[in-house]
Formats: C-alpha cells, structure tokens, sequence
C-alpha cells in the first residue's frame, strides 16, 4: 500500500500521528481529537489549518 502525504507532511509526523489514532480507537476515544493533540505536541508553531488537515490526513488512514 502506498501512502500519499502532503508535501509538507514528513514521514516521521506522519507516523507520530498514525500512531496517536491507532491507540486512540483502541481505546474508544475520539480518534480526531487525538490526532490534532499530537499534531500541536509534535509542530507546536505550525498554523492552525494545518493542524487541521494533518489531523484530517491521520484520522482519514485505515
């Protein structure tokens, strides 16, 4: 499976908040929510529209 990530989205990040949602479903909690707190902890200065879309992009993985 290939997986496509915004230009700006490192594969680094992107595993951060894969991670974040994987534990949050496995745990019945709002895998979203989850998702754009680990956004903010990991790029603390990124605008908040793309805290966003890097949260949608996570949540979005199956």
């Amino acid at each position: 499976m290939t997986l496509v990530l915004p230009s700006w989205l490192t594969p680094g990040v992107a595993e951060y908040l894969a991670a974040a949602v994987l534990l949050a479903r496995d745990k019945g909690q709002d895998a979203h929510a989850a998702a754009r707190d680990a956004a903010i902890a990991i790029m603390p200065a990124a605008p908040w529209p793309m805290i966003e879309e890097a949260a949608r992009w996570a949540v979005g993985l199956r």
